[in-house]
């Protein structure tokens, strides 16, 4: 199932824009080695939980689903999402959001250093439901 999970250029309820180019741009691992943000998402399934974890990242045991195949069409960065816990189906109006590691500016763009996961939350506490 390919879902939308950031939208970017357009500023969220939580006051924050996310741009393409922060999954685009050329980075430097610990190595030398270069990369994107988008080519290590895509390097293995992301673990996601239901509801915001209170950890960096969601360890496979408490995953109720993976999120892989990410990749930026028509303004949103989108991906495949694999359900791993039957729970998550019986929620309605759940969308798949990220936890990442950044920084906001002050023109309110969000630097992203890392994303964490993207976990399901209820619709109705979405930053992006007004803007769909």
């Amino acid at each position: 199932m390919k879902t939308k999970l950031i939208q970017f250029n357009v500023e969220n309820k939580n006051g924050r824009i996310y741009l393409s180019e922060e999954f685009t741009k050329i980075r430097k691992d610990e190595n030398g080695i270069e990369y994107t943000e988008l080519d290590r998402l895509n390097k293995m399934p992301i673990y996601g939980q239901l509801e915001y974890g209170d950890e960096f990242e969601t360890p496979r045991t408490k995953a109720t689903h993976s999120v892989s195949n990410i990749e930026i069409v028509d303004g949103w960065l989108v991906g495949d999402i694999t359900i791993l816990d039957e729970s998550v189906k019986l929620l309605d109006n759940v969308v798949f959001r990220s936890r990442s590691i950044g920084e906001l500016n002050d023109d309110k763009t969000v630097k992203i250093d890392k994303v964490l996961s993207f976990d399901a939350i209820p619709e109705s506490t979405d930053a992006f439901i007004e803007i769909k």
